[in-house]
């Protein structure tokens, strides 16, 4: 099959040399995969301050045009699955759960139990606070570190935002960890954890079908089938999974323009540019 004409142009962007004149160095894939498998503005740039040469990149991306199930959103070519699989970033985090204020922001594992809710929740208001309070930082940078600890636990599991309810909003995210995690329902929290990590590639390319990268788009789209039930053959539980997987792709950079007062937009690989 013919490929579009843009897709031809994104790679004669990169090209400056013949094709396939050596092999891509064996990085290219995993620094892609950290970067949601996608090439456009600003890779190469990035790829060189990672110690990626041009050319690596270039016959990577070569390859990539080339290969079916790569597609062209935009200015974004997002490589074929074959070629690279989308992993998130180790988000990195100012803050962590063993920090004054954010062990102080959790509540008794069971303030909520009257209500059926089990464990220790996050209060990020009262974080945020304690942070200005605390350490003198504004409103900004409050919300930004909250934001980073969050990416952080959810990507190690340390945290989790998890009912079986789509209609039954948690009470907040979930230490998971110490006497907070030994509590009922914890491990259908964990093998839900462990189910979304090992089909991330899967579950982010599906999502990017229906979220279109607009301004305040959100992942959640109750119009379309549960992906991650279906894969996993009804095991995968967590109704509120498409909100940790904003969260994390929040603190990862993956929206463009996230603040205190804006979601922000997000970018390929989590969704996809409409045709003009």
């Amino acid at each position: 099959m013919r490929k579009p004409a843009k897709t031809l142009a994104l790679a004669g962007l990169l090209l400056a040399g013949p094709a396939f004149a050596r092999a891509a160095e064996p990085d290219v894939a995993d620094f892609l995969g950290q970067r949601g498998c996608v090439i456009g503005p600003g890779t190469l740039a990035e790829a060189e301050a990672e110690g990626i040469t041009a050319a690596a990149l270039e016959e990577f991306a070569a390859r990539a045009v080339q290969m079916p199930g790569s597609r062209q959103t935009g200015e974004w070519l997002v490589v074929a699955p074959d070629l690279c699989s989308i992993t998130f970033p180790l988000i990195e985090s100012e803050l962590t759960l063993d920090d004054p204020e954010v062990r102080a922001s959790f509540s008794a594992v069971d303030a909520y139990a009257q209500h059926g809710d089990h464990g220790c929740f996050l209060d990020g208001d009262k974080l945020r606070s304690a942070l200005q309070d605390s350490r003198g930082w504004d409103a900004e940078r409050a919300f930004t570190a909250y934001l980073q600890l969050v990416g952080t636990g959810l990507q190690s599991g340390e945290l989790a935002f998890h009912t079986d309810d789509p209609l039954r909003t948690p009470v907040g995210f979930a230490l998971t960890t110490g006497i907070c995690g030994e509590v009922p329902g914890m491990d259908v929290i964990r093998e839900d954890h462990t189910l979304m990590m090992r089909h991330l590639d899967a579950l982010i390319r599906d999502t990017a079908t229906a979220v279109p990268c607009d301004e305040g788009a959100s992942l959640m789209n109750m119009e379309r089938p549960d992906f991650m039930t279906k894969i996993t053959d009804g095991r995968y539980r967590n109704a509120w999974g498409w909100l940790e997987l904003m969260m994390m792709a929040m603190a990862a950079d993956w929206y463009e323009g996230t603040s205190l007062t804006r979601k922000g937009q997000p970018r390929p690989p989590l969704c996809h540019i409409a045709e003009e």
